[in-house]
């Protein structure tokens, strides 16, 4: 008996490791001219499957392939289940039974085989959105459009998207059921209107209102053939042409000659947008390029050129232009030896939101203190990026700046006295030449020198004592505030995250909690140092969770169609981690 036992738990461990391939459709009774969405899912598998879809011959492909990954935890077996899946939009070709057939799909070096699926297509069915006061027209009075700048672009480049809202009738309660999503894009928002403002417009020939719904920058973080899945919307329609056509189901449902119009609610659909991707070219790029690509200026500043020695000074890095700002970072700034980097902020990014181009100043801040006198040289900075309208590699670089750093008073350069020793620049030093005349010292002023050395020694041992003393109480009480406050402001921002995209302050809040429950700046953590400041200080489920939300947060910044959570969803999981932390940090 134990025996069959431990072969059925053989049996059922291999079947689970097995990979389940699966067709399927959204759905199986459509309008000729409607599409169906559909899909090839991997479960268990450990890579998106291959498929060729040259044997489907009743449909047109409208779009895709899209591209989605999933995983998922058996709480009674503990095991992970990853399921890879590709969806295509799918067009009618004729009306009837229309049948997907068996297709041969390819996962992990293994072949598999899909069932055949029917579709019911029927007649398409005109809605009042669609119909036109002459029957013969196929005018439409609302429907979606989404335009895009460019269909060819190459990796880095922004595409501009804008979706757009034609009508000819009335229209109520608009809103956005899903937006587009895509997979191999960092996606920038760049308009979204509060309220729909028309104008006129006209496309073949008609005159419509026309609103812009939404507008973004897409900028690709992959090559080759990448989709930009349909935007969907839902609207009332509201319209007196349709009270001119009298029915069965007017005398049923309505008085054909009422002056109050029908109204529908509809849903509108935009076309997929197909986009070829191509890679920079070779030929030319520099060796230190650092995947930005736009038209962009370098500047380095600094607060003061002239400082005393151990005196903070503060140094800026601009860069300006338009392009992928948000995915460019600069290599750290050469400062000579003898100055110190004190502390690095997190960059800021100031956006011209006037202008569609994604326009704006990217600025970095260092905190530098010069450790000893003399003339400093802070070298020139450089980023390499490519132009596509140039079509060309083009450096951006900054001046050098001087920083002439004095020695302050009471300071001496380390040998000698401060008036015996000049430090004319940065090693050079002159020693004086001219003989030192020396005065005999007589009896009675010893015990007048004994005492005022003794007094100057001990304020030499016991004031810098106090002076860090009194500085550290206070730096100390700092960082003990704002770890007691920690968790009120993270609550607070975490509240204030309404967009589903708005990862980037998801990840912003933790690595600031975590910084002043440590007593650091936020600026210098990331995932890897959250993760290893937390080990063996707080429970590792918790610091493992955190962990997941930072990558899924990096997923949904980098790749939006990756995302399995909202930054919503995120936000509110981070806070019940946080009031968890609070009692072991």
């Amino acid at each position: 008996m134990n025996r069959l036992f431990t072969l059925l738990l053989l049996v059922v461990a291999v079947s689970s490791a097995q990979v389940r391939v699966v067709a399927s459709v959204n759905k199986e009774k459509i309008s000729l001219n409607q599409h169906i969405s559909f899909e090839i899912r991997a479960e268990g598998s450990e890579e998106y499957p291959q498929v060729d879809l040259s044997p489907i011959k009743n449909f047109s492909i409208a779009g895709g392939p899209y591209k989605e990954w999933s995983k998922s935890l058996d709480l009674i077996s503990k095991k992970r289940n990853t399921i890879f899946s590709l969806s295509w939009n799918l067009r009618p070709k004729k009306k009837g039974k229309l049948t997907i057939p068996a297709l041969k799909v390819k996962v992990d070096g293994k072949s598999y085989s899909t069932k055949p699926i029917t579709v019911q297509v029927k007649k398409s069915s005109r809605s009042l959105a669609q119909r036109s006061q002459q029957p013969e027209q196929k005018t439409q009075y609302v429907f979606l459009v989404a335009e895009a700048d460019k269909r060819e672009a190459y990796i880095g480049e922004q595409i501009t998207v804008e979706f757009l809202l034609y009508t000819q009738v009335s229209i109520y309660d608009p809103h956005i059921v899903q937006k587009p999503r895509g997979i191999g894009f960092y996606k920038e928002e760049l308009q979204a209107p509060r309220s729909l403002k028309f104008r006129l417009r006209e496309r073949d020939g008609v005159r419509y209102d026309v609103a812009s719904l939404w507008k973004i920058a897409l900028f690709p973080t992959e090559t080759g053939q990448l989709s930009l899945e349909p935007m969907i919307y839902d609207v009332v329609v509201e319209s007196r042409l349709a009270n001119r056509f009298t029915t069965f189901d007017d005398f049923r449902f309505g008085d054909p000659f009422s002056i109050f119009p029908r109204t529908e609610r509809v849903r509108l659909e935009s076309e997929p947008i197909e986009l070829t991707i191509h890679p920079l070219p070779l030929d030319g790029r520099p060796v230190n390029y650092s995947q930005a690509v736009g038209q962009f200026s370098l500047s380095t500043y600094i607060d003061s050129s002239e400082v005393e020695v151990n005196k903070a000074v503060t140094f800026k890095v601009e860069l300006k232009g338009s392009g992928n700002l948000n995915l460019i970072e600069i290599s750290e700034p050469d400062f000579p030896v003898g100055v110190e980097i004190f502390d690095r902020k997190r960059p800021l990014f100031d956006r011209d939101v006037f202008r569609d181009d994604f326009t704006g100043v990217k600025r970095w801040e260092y905190i530098i203190m010069p450790r000893r006198s003399g003339l400093f040289i802070v070298p020139e900075m450089e980023l390499a990026y490519f132009n596509p309208a140039e079509n060309s590699w083009k450096v951006a670089r900054s001046k050098p700046l001087r920083l002439n750093v004095e020695l302050g008073s009471g300071i001496s350069s380390g040998i000698g006295g401060s008036r015996d020793v000049f430090q004319l620049d940065q090693d050079i030093r002159y020693i004086r030449t001219s003989p030192v005349k020396f005065s005999p010292i007589r009896q009675e002023m010893i015990p007048s020198l004994i005492w005022w050395l003794t007094a100057v020694g001990a304020l030499f041992f016991i004031l810098p004592g106090t002076v860090r003393l009194i500085k550290g109480d206070g730096e100390s009480r700092r960082r003990e505030g704002r770890s007691r406050t920690a968790l009120r402001r993270s609550r607070r921002e975490l509240k204030r995250i309404t967009s589903f995209d708005d990862y980037t302050t998801v990840s912003e809040v933790v690595t600031a909690y975590v910084a002043d429950k440590f007593g650091l700046p936020s600026a210098v953590l990331d995932m890897d140092s959250v993760n290893a400041l937390l080990t063996g200080i707080v429970d590792d489920e918790k610091r493992k969770k955190l962990g997941e939300i930072l990558t899924a947060c990096s997923e949904g910044r980098f790749s939006p169609g990756e995302a399995q959570d909202s930054a919503v969803e995120l936000a509110g999981t981070v806070t019940d981690i946080l009031i968890s932390l609070e009692e072991e940090l």
